[in-house]
């Protein structure tokens, strides 16, 4: 006589099989300005594996030197340029580190380059800087716009790097803010960017990236808000588009947000947030 099959009632199944849910979106990453809270990258994890590693390695795991590095600005009333002691800033202002190698870096700065933008700038402001070495740097950089302020902010990055980085923009009300960066490094430059953008009320944001650096150089970007707006805030939008280069740069990695992990040489992504309370909280695509 065979055994009768064992019975799994309800409570069995659910003590052998918890419910787990996936991330939905982006606003649900993990995020900490502490490095040791990261696991160690083998380079096979989904956020890593289009990415060229051992070439990131130093920026990853090793020594970085967090101190100012030479910026040429517009000299224009209204717009600052300045640096300042991180112990005397407050940085995570629109988000905080997704990866190990943004964490190493946050933890490793020690001066914040501060870019204040104030009222209405028909010419464009530009930041240039050049011949940052071949040392293994971390920087940061906190551009503010202040309410109702208009302007276009040219970044403009030469020479040789070997660069990790977090850009923060905090993007006040009414304000609108074209922000250009546009990298001519030497070949054989390493750079790793993280931006973030906090964008209130009536506010718009346009993020352009464009590399026509030298072929070898190796980069890899994150460009977008990361914060979902409470219940009953006013709803935003995202457009984001890649454009080709005629030039030949390999192991460009672009992240943007709704989109994911893809290759790409140049990318455009603009914010708008309008007063409409009554719309549901939450990304919407346009």
């Amino acid at each position: 006589m065979s055994t009768p099959s064992p019975v799994t009632t309800t409570a069995d199944a659910d003590t052998v099989a918890p419910s787990v849910i996936p991330v939905q979106s982006r606003s649900e990453f993990f995020s900490s300005d502490q490095v040791a809270l990261f696991p160690a990258v083998t380079g096979r994890e989904a956020q890593w594996k289009l990415s060229p590693v051992e070439k990131l390695r130093p920026l990853i795991d090793g020594a970085l030197d967090g101190r100012r590095y030479p910026v040429e600005s517009t000299q224009s009333t209204g717009f600052s340029v300045e640096w300042n002691s991180t112990t005397l800033v407050k940085r995570g202002v629109a988000g905080l580190p997704e990866d190990r190698l943004t964490a190493n870096a946050w933890e490793q700065n020690q001066e914040v380059l501060l870019v204040t933008i104030e009222g209405e700038h028909p010419e464009p402001l530009r930041i240039v800087r050049d011949n940052l070495g071949d040392e293994a740097k971390s920087g940061h950089t906190i551009v503010t716009v202040k309410p109702g302020a208009k302007a276009t902010l040219v970044m403009v990055s030469k020479g040789p790097a070997t660069l990790a980085e977090t850009v923060e923009f905090d993007v006040g009300e009414g304000s609108s803010l074209q922000a250009v960066f546009v990298g001519q490094w030497d070949r054989g430059t390493i750079q790793y960017a993280s931006h973030f953008a906090q964008i209130a009320k009536d506010a718009s944001f346009t993020h352009i990236v464009v590399d026509v650096g030298g072929e070898d150089e190796e980069s890899a970007r994150q460009y977008g808000e990361y914060e979902d707006p409470p219940e009953n805030a006013p709803k935003r939008t995202f457009l984001a588009a890649t454009l080709p280069m005629p030039r030949n740069i390999k192991n460009t990695v672009c992240m943007s947000i709704m989109w994911g992990r893809r290759p790409c040489l140049a990318s455009i992504t603009r914010a708008r947030s309008t007063a409409r309370a009554h719309e549901p909280s939450g990304w919407a695509m346009s």
